[in-house]
């Protein structure tokens, strides 16, 4: 057996999976070769380290505490919404509102302007007349 044979071999080896004249083939191999020797001490050290993560336990309450980091990220959102995007809303809104208001405002003006003049001469009549006169005759 080759070294690139005993290498491709080497985890099913370390975890009993070959058969049993494939097994000592291989046990022989790596007795007489240092190089296959240092790659089977490593292997086996990478397993012994992935079999010591799959039994760590989770730490107690984890769960819980990231819930209640999820909660608080969502709490930052509305909290965001609440004061920063609310009141750029609002203030649109009212931007809008009175920019509506200054061009309706502008649109009826320019359409009423006829009227103003006359409503304005007739007025203006009024204020060549003294006032005391217009009441005196009013009451008799």
């Amino acid at each position: 057996m080759n070294c690139n044979e005993v290498k491709n071999k080497m985890i099913f080896f370390l975890e009993g999976s070959l058969s049993d004249s494939d097994c000592q083939l291989t046990k022989k191999h790596i007795l007489e070769c240092n190089e296959c020797k240092l790659y089977s001490s490593r292997i086996e050290n990478m397993l012994e380290i992935i079999n010591k993560q799959k039994n760590i336990e989770p730490k107690p309450f984890l769960y819980t505490r990231l819930l209640a980091r999820i909660e608080n990220k969502e709490k930052n959102k509305a909290i965001f919404y609440r004061k920063v995007l609310q009141p750029i809303i609002i203030s649109a809104i009212v931007l809008f509102a009175i920019f509506g208001g200054f061009t309706i405002g502008k649109s009826y003006t320019s359409t009423s302007s006829s009227t103003q003049i006359s409503e304005t001469y007739y007025w203006n009549d009024f204020s060549q007349e003294p006032i005391e006169k217009a009441i005196l005759t009013d009451n008799q």
